[in-house]
């Protein structure tokens, strides 16, 4: 029995506020951030507070920070944060070092919570991703690129970026939360959970496509014959409203953009099909080799990529700061700016995380669910720069309230 409701309460509140704004947090609003930005900032304020003041909080953050993944988690980021000191760009790694903290800060508030409300928290999520869904077809996209592409995303978001988070949200709350509820309130989140996934086919991310492809599938087998009977009668629905929806407008663009993406992927040995990110990904190793022990220093390869990539020198040429593209992968880009040190901690984190859900999920559905999330989050780190997003530190939070649970 919660012997603290009102504390747990409390930061339910204020993390439930932070996670609804989740796939909006492309906006920038006045130059100071994002709803999420701002809505996380009042949240660490009040974890902090309850720190101070709630003995079932201080009880439950010091029993989530003794488990080896809390542990991992800390030196990750610490080390990050040290090979900031030779950064070549030392503004674009102050930036990072500050997302990392207050990211760190949400995971253990999350890390508290009792696991009933980690379950509401990702059904959060899942209506933020719901009502994100609409609200792409009306509001602007804060870059123009994206609207001219022919591919639909939400939030102020990139498209890959929208379509994977939205199918994380996904995979969590359809094969995790859903378990929890029962009658009427079960087939909501069924039903919000189809419609929301309807942002990967109109994306045309193709990472989100193969992904889904995999896992879903995946969730529905550990169902067993229920579970694979649901799957048939969804793909005949998602296959049927696919064919109705492709010659009405605005849907007939994206439809034809999302064939022909998806067409790409048979040529899967041709580079153009990548769209420059082997070559980003060469550079990426190329740097690491340069710096093997550290890194390049946090948040600094894209400040360095256009010196080993052509592809990164056109971006730069296209920016104001000069800086050049992204890893598009993860692991490469740890690996870049951390060095062998980082990515050894990271690649430690990803293992143990893994391996903590992949005992305990028989007993838990939620951690089926999350499971399947961090495999999503894996899949989207192949061609994302990922280590950074809100996301997979929600995942990380949600891992260590189970942990906590099974300390106690």
């Amino acid at each position: 029995m919660d012997k603290d409701p009102l504390a747990h309460k409390a930061l339910f509140v204020f993390l439930s506020l932070t996670a609804l704004t989740l796939p909006f947090d492309g906006y920038n609003y006045g130059g100071i951030g994002s709803f999420f930005r701002i809505l996380a900032s009042f949240t660490l304020y009040v974890f902090l507070a309850l720190l101070l003041l709630s003995p079932r909080i201080r009880i439950d953050f010091l029993t989530s920070v003794r488990s080896p993944i809390a542990g991992v988690l800390i030196a990750f980021v610490a080390w990050s944060i040290v090979t900031s000191a030779w950064a070549p760009n030392p503004n674009w790694a102050l930036s990072r070092v500050i997302t990392y903290v207050g990211l760190l800060g949400m995971a253990f508030a999350i890390s508290v919570l009792p696991l009933s409300k980690v379950v509401g928290l990702w059904r959060v999520i899942l209506l933020g991703s719901l009502i994100s869904l609409p609200l792409g077809f009306v509001l602007p996209h804060p870059s123009p690129v994206y609207m001219e592409s022919g591919r639909f995303s939400s939030g102020g978001k990139d498209p890959n970026d929208y379509a994977n988070l939205v199918l994380i949200a996904f995979l969590v709350s359809m094969f995790g939360t859903a378990s929890y509820a029962h009658g009427v309130s079960r087939s909501l989140i069924v039903l919000s959970g189809w419609f929301s996934l309807m942002a990967i086919p109109l994306s045309g991310s193709r990472t989100a496509i193969v992904s889904a492809s995999l896992l879903i599938p995946l969730g529905w087998l550990t169902q067993g014959l229920r579970g694979i009977l649901v799957g048939l009668i969804v793909l005949m629905l998602f296959g049927t409203t696919t064919f109705v929806l492709k010659d009405s407008e605005p849907f007939r663009g994206y439809y034809e953009t999302l064939v022909g993406r998806a067409q790409s992927l048979g040529e899967i040995g041709d580079e153009s099909t990548w769209a420059g990110r082997i070559d980003i990904w060469r550079a990426a190793w190329y740097v690491f080799t340069l710096y093997p022990i550290g890194g390049v220093g946090l948040g600094n390869f894209a400040w360095v990529s256009p010196q080993y990539s052509y592809t990164a020198a056109l971006i730069a040429s296209g920016r104001e700061d000069e800086g050049g593209g992204v890893a598009h992968n993860t692991f490469l880009s740890v690996l870049a700016e951390t060095g062998i040190v980082g990515f050894s901690l990271f690649f430690a984190l990803q293992v143990f995380l893994f391996l903590h859900l992949r005992r305990v999920y028989k007993r838990h559905p939620l951690a089926k669910g999350l499971l399947l999330g961090l495999l999503g989050y894996w899949f989207a780190s192949l061609t994302l720069t990922w280590e950074y997003v809100k996301v997979p530190f929600f995942l990380y939070g949600s891992v260590l309230a189970f942990k906590r649970e099974a300390l106690k």
